[in-house]
């Protein structure tokens, strides 16, 4: 049986860290055991005299010419100054693209493909607005912006995903049209070195009676100032609370202004940015409950990172987590206020017992189904039925599926 050739198209992609670039690494992984995967993205941006070393991975990487935009800190492709990138894309053997960001390179991929008939899928990982409006400070432009956003991905794609219910309703305002498909993201399912996790970083983390934990990239829409807020309101109470904020970004420096501010300098700790994922492994080990404020994520994949560790997470109500989570069972949802969300801490604080609970309850309802091999085998079966639509070549799940269930 003729294995299947998949291109994963992405700008952002390591040695730049960030959701997008997890998924499709983690994703890749997994489908390359079965499938000859690719990666296409851009040359990473190296200052004079740095030296990149490419990923050791099991599917292949091909890299494009291109230069980083200072204003927003997002690549830029430049396939024509790249004849040996032309010619891979133009004459190379794959049977379907996958692309996950809708930007320069996506669309020079995306069109080639269609004139050699290959079909496109695109992915949409965010809900832009948020982003856009972040950047330009005006909801009119980024309601424009949002639009053309759209518009690009829906003349670029033939099949078109988003990663949750609520982004799929959200777009929908900007013209995202009823014909897609909610394709959840995923996230590995690794066992960690445990010699790596008994390093000092782990003694580090000093246990308090309730551990809480946040990571993400730090910038002002991701909302972590609703933690601050809820901590400053509970610090009357004297309670054993500490937080650990694990990211770093353009707010982070208002952040820890504010903490000082506050006087919440001895229960909260910025760790910095941590691309270790042995070293993440710790804190989520050492935490009691995974906390995320934001209500601008697409998607996210903190909550099944946490459940991975038996640990539950705390988010907003009518957002893209809280769809998987309910609330009291296998995590916990709040209203998008301060007074609200420092109940639901304090309600954990008292009843520990349930709290584990609860981490059980998202170790058995999130890990199986959000892990790579789960979501592997699903978009494995949607890449076969669109090639064969396309083609008339028959791509049948065979051996493939054992491979996959054996993971999951």
């Amino acid at each position: 049986m003729k294995r299947l050739k998949i291109l994963h198209v992405v700008e952002n992609f390591y040695p730049i860290y960030g959701g997008v670039t997890s998924v499709v690494d983690g994703l890749c992984e997994s489908l390359s055991q079965f499938a000859d995967v690719t990666v296409a993205t851009i040359e990473p941006d190296l200052k004079r005299g740095e030296v990149f070393k490419e990923l050791q991975r099991s599917y292949k990487i091909i890299r494009c010419k291109g230069f980083k935009n200072k204003l927003t800190g997002d690549m830029i492709a430049c396939p024509h100054l790249d004849k040996n990138f032309r010619k891979f894309i133009k004459e190379g053997d794959f049977d379907i693209v996958h692309a996950h960001m809708p930007l320069t390179l996506a669309s020079y991929v995306s069109r080639i493909a269609k004139q050699r008939g290959i079909p496109v899928i695109q992915t949409i990982h965010s809900l832009y607005w948020f982003d856009i409006k972040n950047f330009i400070k005006s909801k009119f432009l980024a309601d424009i912006a949002t639009k053309i956003a759209v518009a690009r991905v829906q003349k670029n794609a033939d099949y078109i995903w988003v990663v949750s219910k609520f982004c799929k309703d959200f777009l929908q305002k900007f013209g995202l049209k009823d014909k897609v498909e909610v394709v959840y993201n995923c996230t590995e399912q690794e066992v960690f070195n445990k010699e790596k996790l008994s390093l000092a970083s782990f003694a580090n983390i000093k246990k308090h009676k309730l551990t809480l934990l946040s990571v993400g990239r730090i910038v002002k829409i991701k909302n972590f100032d609703l933690i601050l807020d809820s901590l400053f309101l509970l610090k009357d109470k004297k309670l054993d609370i500490h937080t650990y904020i694990v990211g770093s970004g353009p707010y982070e420096k208002h952040l820890r202004a504010r903490v000082k501010k506050l006087g919440l300098d001895n229960q909260i700790t910025f760790t910095g940015a941590i691309t270790d994922k042995n070293v993440l492994a710790n804190f989520y080990r050492a935490c009691d409950l995974v906390l995320f404020p934001s209500c601008a994520d697409s998607a996210g994949l903190i909550h099944v990172e946490g459940a991975m560790y038996n640990k539950p997470t705390l988010a907003i109500e009518k957002t893209a987590i809280s769809e998987k989570i309910e609330d009291g069972v296998n995590g916990l949802v709040s209203k998008n206020n301060a007074f609200d969300f420092l109940k639901k801490i304090n309600y954990v604080y008292h009843n520990k017992e349930k709290l584990e609970k609860m981490g059980e309850n998202a170790n058995t309802s999130l890990v199986r189904l959000y892990s790579d091999p789960a979501v592997a085998l699903e978009l494995y079966q949607k890449y076969c039925s669109a090639v064969t639509l396309f083609t008339k070549n028959q791509y049948i799940l065979g051996k493939e599926s054992a491979i996959i269930k054996k993971q999951i």
